[in-house]
């Protein structure tokens, strides 16, 4: 009984600590992103791409008149909403982004302790500060921020239930995939590969009747939450996905392989849609891969971000990964969740090439899962290397501190590398948003209904002083 409790006691002072380093990893990540290096990464302190979506989603959620995006989960809005009450739009939005930048800071931190130790999980936080469009997170008055942490997260939470060689540890991996599958339509790119993992994890359960349940639970509550995150009219899956609207409408493409009518695919949207329609969506997916782009496509505006942007993270991508392969070969089981984990992250990546438009916060909810692969290898290197602190000696921590110190000096520039934010192929995110098309003073002529009832929601924003003015923090370079 004695030793009952003393295990009892020690277990609650495990995760005490735990609990305290994941606070402070998050902490440190939202302090450094937001006071340190978005500055650095951007041309304008803002981005506000789409902000009246999510003005009038704000605003909707308070009960008021205020059309809902039909893009954009409920979800997603929960932390904005918190902090609307009494303070208006843009606190609103900025609150929302801040809170779940920190988020995404413990998830980082948590994935990357559970697939190698704490140092992985230190080491993950550290490595994805060297990515320009995440430290831009905690300036975006969107839901991107609460997308990107909830699809982190989720990432954690499949990786502790792929681990875990309890049956009931499924339970973890269900409720990662339910959380993504609530967090966006096309959260439906992350759930897929992570469900299939965690069905051979109830294949190779020993009791798979306890695994099921502890599974499905957590997904079938996502799917009656799922109604509620996206009300009726939601635009599905394949509608957000379709490419042959781009190539027509918007790049005046006349091949027929681009001109309407666009009924294919199960119009999949979680909540509203029977899961066996899931076979027509796949189908519609394999479809979309075979549409052949216009003549000259991607438009030269994209030729800068592809070339400045991408292409300097393709060898990143390939070096860490070949790198996680060497390092965890003899542990095929953590090198197995760590590909399922990463594999949603690194598909996202590939089909940012040849977009028409290439944005941070597309690659804000990519980047963090090169991220962990970069955090989980520095931190097993650190541990083989030969020398004082190795692993199981009374210097094992200095090892540890000393190599995120430097880590960390690298990230911040202190020392010069290629990964510094002053490094010479580094170029400055532009300006995106439309936040100047609804001041109060002077609002564009030509909004839509959102648009109008976020006009009228930003005049309280200035009557309470809350209004943030995109144009005066502009900068060039």
């Amino acid at each position: 009984m004695v030793a009952e409790e003393q295990s009892l006691v020690s277990d609650r002072r495990f995760w005490a600590v735990e609990a305290l380093i994941c606070v402070l990893c998050g902490l440190f990540f939202v302090l450094v992103a937001d006071r340190r290096l978005a500055d650095i990464h951007g041309l304008s302190p803002w981005n506000t791409a789409d902000f009246v979506d999510y003005c009038s989603a704000v605003l909707n959620m308070a009960g008021e008149q205020a059309p809902w995006p039909t893009k954009r989960s409920q979800l997603a809005g929960l932390l904005p909403q918190l902090f609307y009450g009494g303070s208006g739009v843009t606190y609103a939005l900025r609150a929302g982004a801040v809170l779940s930048t920190f988020l995404l800071g413990c998830g980082l931190y948590g994935w990357g302790r559970l697939l190698a130790g704490r140092s992985a999980g230190v080491f993950t936080v550290i490595a994805a500060l060297s990515f320009a469009p995440v430290t831009r997170l905690p300036r975006m008055l969107t839901f991107y921020p609460e997308v990107a942490a909830m699809l982190v997260i989720g990432a954690a939470l499949v990786t502790a239930g792929l681990l875990s060689k309890k049956p009931k540890g499924l339970g973890w991996a269900g409720a990662g995939i339910g959380l993504v599958l609530c967090a966006d339509v096309r959260g439906l790119v992350w759930a897929v590969p992570w469900m299939a993992a965690a069905l051979w994890g109830l294949w190779k359960s020993d009791s798979r009747r306890t695994a099921a349940k502890w599974l499905m639970v957590p997904i079938g509550i996502s799917f009656l939450i799922g109604r509620w995150s996206f009300p009726a009219g939601t635009e599905s899956f394949e509608s957000q996905l379709d490419v042959r609207p781009l190539y027509h409408e918007v790049h005046d493409s006349q091949m027929p392989e681009h001109l309407p009518p666009y009924g294919e695919g199960g119009a999949f949207v979680w909540g509203r849609s029977a899961p066996w329609r899931l076979p027509q969506t796949g189908a519609f997916i394999l479809h979309q891969l075979t549409i052949p782009p216009p003549p000259n496509f991607p438009p030269d505006v994209s030729a800068f971000s592809q070339d400045n942007h991408l292409k300097p993270l393709v060898k990143v991508w390939w070096i860490a990964a070949l790198l996680a392969v060497g390092l965890f070969w003899r542990d095929r089981r953590t090198l197995a969740v760590l590909g399922v984990g990463v594999l949603p992250f690194a598909v996202g990546f590939v089909a940012q090439h040849g977009m028409a438009e290439i944005f941070a916060r597309f690659l804000a909810q990519i980047l963090p899962g090169l991220a962990v692969l970069i955090g989980v290898c520095a931190a097993r290197v650190v541990e083989r290397c030969p020398g004082p602190g190795q692993k199981g000696t009374r210097w094992v921590l200095l090892r540890q501190v000393g190599a995120g110190g430097i880590g960390l000096m690298l990230v911040l520039g202190t020392l010069a590398s290629p990964i510094s934010p002053h490094a010479n192929w580094r170029r400055p995110w532009p300006y995106v948003g439309e936040l100047e098309r609804v001041q109060p003073d002077r609002p564009a002529p030509d909004l839509n209904s959102l648009g109008d009832a976020c006009v009228l929601g930003l005049e309280r924003d200035v009557e309470l002083s809350e209004w943030l003015p995109s144009g005066s923090g502009l900068r060039r370079r």
